[in-house]
């Protein structure tokens, strides 16, 4: 079957040449229809929790703040993601939310989430901020 083709073709080159021009000119005439985009647009909702608490070592950190605070968080509803990092003196939760959700009231929860959490007395106030 394929043999048959290429002989043909190759005693018919006239034949091979045009149709070769046709599938040119269709995707000549095909590309400005397409619609690519390069750097889609798309919008990143996130809300970053971060804590201060000085002189703790990462694990105190980890046992007395962040962990509390993951648990409250867990009621937010809607997130797709929540991460958490710590580190000596501080630590930070990151909140991920899909594009569809209304982000102040999300951002509201978050913030009413937090202020249920009671931290050690040498953590500052956890600050709340929305990432665009």
């Amino acid at each position: 079957m394929i043999s048959g083709i290429i002989n043909n073709m190759t005693r018919h080159r006239v034949a091979a040449d045009v149709l070769m021009l046709i599938f040119l000119l269709s995707g000549i005439y095909a590309l400005p229809q397409l619609t690519v985009s390069f750097f889609p647009e798309f919008q990143v909702k996130v809300v970053v929790i971060s804590v201060v608490y000085r002189g703790a070592t990462t694990t105190d950190m980890e046992e007395s703040v962040i962990v509390p605070l993951e648990n409250d968080l867990r009621s937010v509803p809607d997130y797709d993601d929540m991460r958490s990092f710590s580190r000596e003196n501080s630590g930070t939760i990151v909140m991920e939310f899909p594009e569809d959700i209304d982000l102040e009231k999300a951002l509201s929860d978050v913030k009413t989430a937090v202020e249920r959490v009671s931290l050690p007395a040498g953590a500052e106030a956890p600050i709340v901020e929305l990432v665009d």
